[in-house]
């Protein structure tokens, strides 16, 4: 890998966490969640499902998938209903 894909590759995970952070300060989640979370893509998966989060923010830091976290926070149960309100 090149130097250049290695630093792409190291400011995606400085994203990801700070994202994580954000998310964990407004929502009160404990840093050792967080954690635990940054181990597998599957333990992010869980995270994300277990606190409503949008994966497609998460990991890319796509504004849609914040508005539709938004929008799952001001409509109670609109996330586990799948894809309803779903809108890329």
């Amino acid at each position: 890998m090149s130097k250049t894909a290695w630093a792409r590759k190291a400011r995606s995970i400085l994203a990801l966490r700070a994202r994580l952070e954000l998310l964990a300060a407004e929502r009160g989640i404990d840093r050792a969640e967080i954690r635990k979370a940054e181990r597998s893509t599957k333990a992010m998966l869980a995270f994300a499902n277990l606190h409503e989060a949008s994966i497609d923010w998460l990991y890319l830091g796509d504004l849609k998938g914040l508005q539709r976290m938004a929008e799952w926070a001001r409509r109670p149960g609109l996330y586990a209903a799948g894809a309803e309100g779903y809108t890329s």
